[in-house]
């Protein structure tokens, strides 16, 4: 059985369960709702097919957290607004690199070890 859990904030989590027996799904969900993973405030749309599941998703999966639930329909958009994730290893490297002195570079070093 495949789920979209759409929560309050229009944040998206596509779900895929083993099988669709309700006990496995409410335990499943409880523990997507104590792992903060959905709220419990939520909608959910139940796919029909593994096909239906497929064409709701969109297809560029690198931009997975600028999923969102369309304000009108019931199908996911990708919301351009959203920042992209930063890059922890480019923002050492950026800092790195703007390390004006040996005594800042050391600094920066620390914080890495």
């Amino acid at each position: 059985m495949r789920r979209i859990w759409y929560n309050p904030d229009r944040t998206v989590i596509p779900i895929e369960f083993e099988s669709s027996d309700p006990s496995l799904v409410q335990r499943a969900m409880s523990k997507y709702f104590s792992l903060g993973i959905c709220n419990s405030a939520g909608t959910f749309y139940d796919c029909a097919s593994e096909s239906e599941f497929l064409s709701m998703i969109p297809a560029d999966r690198a931009n997975r957290h600028k999923w969102r639930k369309h304000p009108t329909e019931n199908r996911i958009i990708v919301d351009t607004s959203i920042p992209d994730l930063l890059n922890p290893k480019q923002l050492i490297l950026d800092e790195i690199d703007s390390a004006a002195t040996i005594a800042s570079l050391k600094i920066i070093l620390r914080k890495i070890v």
